[in-house]
């Protein structure tokens, strides 16, 4: 089914949001038939703000007793928004700023579309971190991409319910490479809009000088360095033979990232320690560990 204001609800994952999600919420509230919040466990003053959200956006929420990841948060949102019939979802993290006419350009591009049975989602280009991220197609304003972040993502439900749920055991990284990666290898499509429909924000960005070049550093908490690196880790071993040129990339990608971590973040030793630990477990495979 073609995706409509009217048969597309967001699903916005929260964890201990900031007080402007009452005004993202309201510029998104417009642009589709329903929201549903699903809080990881924020605690009760950040939670305010998810309750303030609410009221001025008439958002649904499910709250979670215990952080259980972006991934665990995602289904639980699909599941929701299934059970009351809608066909579509847009996916957006809590600090996403979106532009007012995101989910009518997703909508016109997928009527653009050929083959709309193959399209499984839409994502669209964002100002990262207040950069422009430039694109470029000799072909138009959307192209035929590898990959989209879940964020200001319209998803077809129909098309998840064949793909299968966002990985619970990943987490939080790679969650969005790994489900595009298999959404892919099912001979699905996913489209990316080129002109920026969405302010995003990734990390504590700070840009850090060496020499005379100007780097942009993310500046995760520690712990986030543990998961980008085993669960990278583990989409090179299990999509080596079936993508190993968007691996080939994504490598120089992941290593460029790590190596700013440990040469120019903060709290350096911390990151380098849950960067060693996620390469092991990435290599055996293990999910078990309690990182804390």
């Amino acid at each position: 089914m073609c995706p409509s204001k009217e048969n597309i609800c967001a699903v916005v994952v929260t964890y201990f949001p900031d007080p402007g999600l009452r005004d993202r919420l309201d510029r998104t509230r417009p642009q589709v038939a329903d929201i549903v919040i699903v809080d990881n466990a924020s605690d009760e003053q950040s939670f305010k703000n998810v309750q303030a959200g609410l009221g001025s956006s008439g958002a649904d929420v499910i709250r979670n007793s215990a952080n259980l990841g972006i991934a665990a948060a995602l289904n639980q949102g699909l599941q929701w928004a299934h059970s009351k019939g809608y066909q579509w979802v847009l996916l957006l993290d809590q600090d996403t700023v979106p532009a007012l006419d995101l989910v009518p350009t997703l909508i016109r591009a997928f009527n653009d579309f050929p083959d709309k049975n193959q399209l499984a989602m839409l994502g669209s280009n964002r100002v990262l971190n207040r950069v422009p991220n430039k694109k470029y197609s000799t072909n138009g304003w959307w192209g035929i991409t590898e990959m989209v972040i879940t964020s200001g993502s319209l998803l077809s439900l129909d098309a998840a319910g064949k793909i299968g749920p966002f990985r619970e055991d990943f987490f939080i990284d790679c969650v969005d490479f790994e489900f595009c990666l298999r959404a892919r290898s099912m001979g699905f499509k996913i489209v990316e809009i080129l002109v920026p429909r969405m302010e995003h924000f990734i990390g504590e960005p700070k840009t850090v000088r060496l020499l005379w070049w100007r780097i942009h550093a993310y500046n995760h908490q520690p712990k986030r360095s543990y998961y980008l690196m085993r669960n990278f880790i583990v989409l090179t071993r299990e999509y080596c033979l079936k993508d190993p040129w968007w691996l080939f990339r994504m490598s120089y990608a992941i290593g460029r990232v790590m190596l700013v971590t440990v040469l120019l973040e903060e709290s350096r030793i911390a990151k380098l320690k849950y960067i060693l630990l996620g390469l092991y477990d990435g290599l055996v495979g293990r999910f078990a560990r309690d990182i804390g």
